[in-house]
């Protein structure tokens, strides 16, 4: 959880509440906890559990991916709007 706090700072994404790391953390626990006790007979034939998991986990680095790139972009460029703004 620690480390999840910190990655706003470690980026400088000004983030107050901290509403970042609580979701991320919730997010990628909910995403992996299907992975490990999700009901494998909902999904059909020939899905065992690890084939689930690893599918979780590409789940959570795709989307941490795309969610990063758009807040970097998006702090990026609100940086670059106020410094033009101002000068």
């Amino acid at each position: 959880m620690l480390a999840g706090v910190q990655l706003p700072e470690l980026f400088l994404i000004d983030e107050a509440v901290g509403a970042i790391p609580v979701l991320m953390i919730a997010g990628i626990w909910g995403a992996l906890a299907f992975g490990f006790f999700g009901d494998l007979e909902i999904l059909g034939p020939g899905v065992d559990r690890e084939a689930q998991l690893h599918i979780q986990v590409m789940n959570v680095f795709v989307c941490g991916f795309l969610s990063l790139t758009c807040i970097l972009r998006s702090s990026l460029a609100a940086q670059s709007h106020s410094l033009t703004c101002h000068s």
